[in-house]
């Protein structure tokens, strides 16, 4: 039992050794198992990442046993791990791209912002305008084309024209539509 402790625990150093040289770029995903909910990270390991982790330890293993066979001289029954590590890597792989698929999806959807801070994605704040002597929307940073100005603010435009502007009795300084 403690070498099957110690076995799974160096598998496991060198999947983690693994996923940091493939994500060294791009690790912001694994977040979704911190400040996801509960219930939603509990389903991905259940339904995903304990199958990840168990197909790629096996074709750790199955890689460690090809040449250990093949060195014992039993090079014919190497052909069995070598198939089983190729087809669970193959799917290991693929329940990566669909975790990081998912937990990407979530962390851009995420209704709950509580664990973010208030100008997170923002591109725009309001403050005093020198040119009309009122309150304008400035951008903070560059905003790409049909990014929006403000996180959740997905409604459509409305354009209001001068004149009902004029009538509504507020002060307008701009062109002739806002």
């Amino acid at each position: 039992m403690l070498a099957a402790f110690f076995l799974g625990s160096l598998f496991d150093a060198i999947r983690n050794l693994f996923d940091s040289v493939i994500d060294c770029k791009d690790r912001i995903w694994w977040d979704f198992f911190f400040k996801g909910e509960k219930e939603k990270v509990e389903q991905m390991d259940g339904y995903y990442f304990s199958y990840y982790q168990f197909d790629a330890n096996a074709a750790i293993a199955s890689f460690i046993l090809v040449p250990v066979f093949i060195c014992t001289g039993l090079s014919w029954f190497s052909l069995i791990p070598a198939v089983v590590g190729v087809i669970c890597f193959a799917d290991a792989v693929s329940l990566r791209k669909e975790i990081k698929r998912l937990a990407q999806e979530y962390l851009s959807n995420c209704s709950d912002q509580s664990s973010a801070l208030p100008h997170d994605h923002v591109n725009a704040r309001l403050q005093p305008s020198s040119v009309c002597g009122g309150v304008g929307v400035f951008a903070i940073k560059s905003i790409k084309k049909e990014a929006l100005v403000f996180p959740g603010d997905n409604v459509e435009m409305v354009w209001i024209s001068k004149t009902k502007l004029e009538s509504a009795n507020l002060i307008y300084c701009g062109q002739e539509t806002i």
